[in-house]
């Protein structure tokens, strides 16, 4: 006996005492897909053949709103004062904690968690709507019908169940540390509480008791966990020495930071709106923007002083910006031209000492003999370590 459906409460279900046995095996349709997968079995290659078509009549229509009720042969209709169907996990809680037999005199009651029915259960991928499937499913049962037959009366076996209450043990939250959970997402008054809902809990104090009772995370607010990321980069552009500026698919100014502003000039201009092209060469970000693939470059500006740089320059797809950043090398490129105009220099002084040597070598070569010839060699390979050449053997 296996349960396939989009219901993972049924799992526990089969695991409880009294029904256990009952049924096999539980399915998903998830898990289901997944076994045709590793079995290799293409639904839509194998040929069709009748399904069982046993007296079930409205049973098929189970998995819809009200259709527990309609295979009971119960009449339903929209004003039925002795039948009640209640669907969402919020509406039976509301309806459980108001209800009460001296006050409601219901025949029967159809509860289920899923809203709409399981037609929306949390282990369907469809992409019909809820009133697509509720269509279909209405469609396979009333075409699967079988002409009226006289009612058979049996004695059937008892489908009674008795429920224990199993609930989740809440301590009562001190309000202290209430406060001291909310302050750790920046909710110091009231007012910082937005009870958004995104962290799933109702409100902030909701999710604040949830903490408590270890049953959640701090950090479960999306607002503040936004709000800390966001302040968190916008401290990067301002402290990094490097020059940041975000350019939208218009090459227009988004944001500069004050590194970039001090290298160009531009501290206290306004710049933000303005196109890139009208402070900067605009290429490296014109031609990432066409492949939208990262590049990086060195740049002369000499509009700013000779300022050297490496540009790098990212595409970010989420925001459909474009980000540069400046690394300034001007420093080290002075450095270089200087340790370049040092090393002519020594050349320059190592040529005239050569010179000078063999002028006083040719007056007195009787005497030195082969002195001045090793000297010139050594001399040589001096100039030629300088200009960073390799010396062979």
């Amino acid at each position: 006996m296996v349960f396939i459906g989009p219901c993972i409460a049924k799992k526990a279900e089969a695991e409880e005492e009294e029904v256990r046995g009952d049924v096999d095996v539980v399915l998903t349709f998830e898990e289901l897909r997944e076994w045709f997968q590793e079995a290799h079995l293409d639904l839509a290659t194998l040929p069709e053949a009748p399904f069982s078509r046993r007296r079930i009549r409205w049973a098929r229509a189970f998995p819809v709103e009200g259709g527990l009720l309609q295979s009971a042969s119960f009449e339903v209709h929209l004003l039925s004062r002795d039948v009640v169907t209640i669907t969402g996990i919020d509406r039976c809680k509301e309806f459980l904690e108001s209800f009460s037999p001296e006050r409601y005199k219901f025949r029967i009651i159809e509860m289920m968690s899923c809203e709409g029915g399981c037609i929306d259960g949390p282990m369907l991928s469809s992409s019909l709507s809820p009133y697509e499937r509720r269509e279909r499913v209405l469609l396979y049962t009333e075409e699967s019908l079988e002409p009226e037959e006289s009612l058979v009366c049996v004695d059937p076996p008892s489908f009674r169940r008795a429920f224990v209450p199993a609930p989740v043990p809440s301590p009562e939250v001190p309000e202290e540390e209430l406060r001291k959970i909310l302050a750790l997402t920046g909710k110091f008054t009231p007012q910082d509480e937005l009870n958004c809902g995104a962290c799933g809990y109702n409100t902030c104090r909701e999710k604040a008791r949830a903490v408590y009772q270890g049953m959640a995370e701090a950090e479960m607010c999306i607002p503040f966990m936004r709000m800390r990321a966001e302040s968190f980069s916008s401290f990067l552009m301002t402290v990094t020495p490097n020059g940041i500026v975000l350019v939208d698919e218009d090459l227009r100014i988004v944001e500069m930071n004050p590194a970039l502003r001090r290298m160009l000039g531009l501290a206290g201009k306004l710049v933000i709106g303005k196109r890139i092209d009208e402070f900067l060469d605009p290429s490296p970000f014109v031609e990432v923007l066409r492949t939208k693939k990262a590049t990086t470059c060195e740049v002369t500006y000499p509009q700013y002083h000779n300022l050297f740089v490496r540009l790098s320059v990212f595409f970010l797809e989420k925001s459909r910006l474009l980000m540069g950043i400046f690394v300034d090398l001007t420093k080290e490129k002075e450095q270089e031209a200087m340790m370049a105009t040092i090393r002519e220099k020594t050349i320059e002084k190592a040529q005239q000492v050569i010179t000078n040597q063999m002028r006083v070598a040719q007056e007195i070569a009787s005497l030195l003999g082969e002195t001045t010839a090793e000297t010139k060699v050594l001399l040589n390979k001096l100039m030629r370590i300088l200009r960073g050449e390799t010396l062979e053997e």
